[in-house]
């Protein structure tokens, strides 16, 4: 038997699964021939696949040693160090491989894979695609393609990768992992609407541009796009520092930043404003605070926690902060569709209200100019927020009202106003200019029917970033 039999009767056993068997085989040949390349790239893939990495780069080193030429061995040596964090030494690999051979799709592949690790997003697309172009089944190609595209800002090529490599190979951790990624970006389209919205970014402009003085350093919590950051770079600040905790919006902002020219004044942290220290990115307490973190139900983004936070830590003492008042109103209100969306009974003849328990009816999101619903009183003032004085975390208030029709109290719409002073106020209620934000929605578990004109009271609880309303069965005092 010569020796190309029995590295195939070796091999057989490895893919089989008996590694050591196959292992045994292999050294057995390189006994009678020492060097022996097919047999030392091969027992370096057993001690590869046993864990044992230093011993299979050595083995598979000396197979490319022994036979320069062959562009597998240089390929698989190279996978196993840029696994290891060798993106360097893996990269010379590749590109001897593609030398040897330029329509070795797996080597385009893994080449794409080292440019990235080495932080060259643009090289690896065209590497990537390079291998795709050659063999287009490849799914790990297009999971590096769609993490190229995600680093350059191509969103749609990156997403259709993204989803042809979990259609070609499913389950892959690493390959759901990215498409969901791009499939949440889906959150990010209430952004579009906010950027658009002209009413809004007037208010602000006209605010920042009354606020900002002259060699000012501003602190902004929520880049978004960066736009208010470079609002307040324009009106004339020294220094802004704005802080956004999603990494893909923050590089994003950092781009739009440098394309304006502002790179030189506005810096974009990738962190919570909770996470910023004095003295690195923001070198002193900021002379002015600009925060729109609001959402429809105005705290759920945290905004209580990150303006305490920041008063105490990264503010001059007295800094304004814009907005400088927040409220949020809420109407009572009847509305079978609305009511709808938190809860259910018998459909088609069949009981669907265990599923109730899975409704998260206090927290919706509705938009009151399209569905049907009928006012049960006038707006209330549930929550108001001036933000130089203390800001409480937690706290309560009963607030006394009046029905002026009678019917059954599904729930509460809510809308926001961020007052910016001088009559500038930004808001989501039903009747406002802005369309970035829809209405809050809050449905009671158990509607109550109210009757006109007969006194009712209700207790808002605020507890960091939710807010909880109830209605009290006890008559108004006085």
């Amino acid at each position: 038997m010569d020796f190309s039999q029995r590295v195939q009767q070796a091999a057989a056993k490895h893919q089989a699964g008996r590694l050591d068997e196959a292992a045994a085989d292999y050294r057995a040949i390189l006994a009678l021939q020492p060097g022996q390349p097919d047999a030392l790239h091969l027992l370096g893939l057993v001690a590869q696949a046993k864990g044992q990495v230093g011993q299979a780069i050595d083995l598979i080193g000396k197979a490319v040693e022994a036979a320069p030429g062959q562009a597998l061995y240089r390929n698989n040596l190279g996978a196993i160090l840029l696994g290891q964090g060798r993106a360097a030494e893996a990269l010379a690999q590749f590109r001897r491989v593609l030398e040897l051979n330029p329509d070795y799709a797996e080597a385009w592949v893994n080449l794409g894979e080292a440019q990235l690790a080495t932080g060259d997003p643009a090289a690896a697309q065209g590497s990537l695609r390079e291998g795709l172009r050659r063999n287009p089944s490849l799914a790990a190609g297009h999971a590096g393609l769609a993490r190229a595209c995600a680093a350059l800002g191509r969103g749609d090529e990156g997403f259709r990768a993204a989803a042809r490599a979990i259609s070609l190979q499913p389950l892959v951790p690493g390959f759901e992992a990215i498409a969901d990624e791009f499939a949440e970006r889906r959150r990010y389209s209430w952004h579009f609407q906010m950027m658009n919205d002209a009413a809004r970014n007037a208010a602000f402009r006209a605010a920042i541009e009354r606020s900002v003085r002259p060699g000012m350093t501003v602190l902004e919590i929520g880049t978004g796009s960066g736009l208010l950051a470079m609002m307040a770079a324009r009106a004339g600040a020294a220094r802004v520092v704005t802080c956004e905790r999603r990494p893909e919006i923050a590089a994003v902002a950092r781009r739009i930043v440098e394309a304006n020219g502002l790179a030189d004044r506005v810096t974009v942290v990738e962190a919570a404003s909770t996470a910023l220290q004095l003295g690195q990115a923001l070198a002193a307490p900021a002379d002015l605070l600009i925060a729109e973190i609001y959402d429809s139900h105005l705290l759920a983004e945290d905004a209580l926690l990150s303006l305490a936070d920041a008063k105490a830590r990264l503010l001059k003492p007295g800094a304004p902060i814009l907005p400088g008042r927040i409220l949020l109103r809420g109407r009572p209100i009847e509305s079978e569709e609305l009511a709808g969306y938190g809860r259910v009974g018998t459909v088609e003849g069949f009981d669907l209200s265990p599923f109730d328990a899975l409704a998260n009816a206090r927290f919706l999101a509705a938009d009151a100019r399209e569905a049907p619903w009928r006012a049960l009183g006038a707006p209330l003032p549930l929550l108001d927020f001036e933000l130089s004085r203390f800001l409480s975390l937690t706290g309560s208030e009963r607030i006394d009202w009046t029905p002026t029709a009678s019917g059954r109290l599904d729930g509460f719409l809510l809308w926001f106003e961020l007052d910016l002073g001088e009559g500038l106020v930004v808001s989501n209620g039903p009747e406002s200019d802005s369309r970035s934000w829809a209405q809050g929605l809050q449905l009671l578990p158990r509607p109550p029917y109210v009757e006109a004109g007969r006194p009712a009271a209700l207790q808002v609880e605020w507890l960091r970033r939710f807010v909880f309303l109830d209605p009290l069965d006890e008559p108004p005092a006085g």
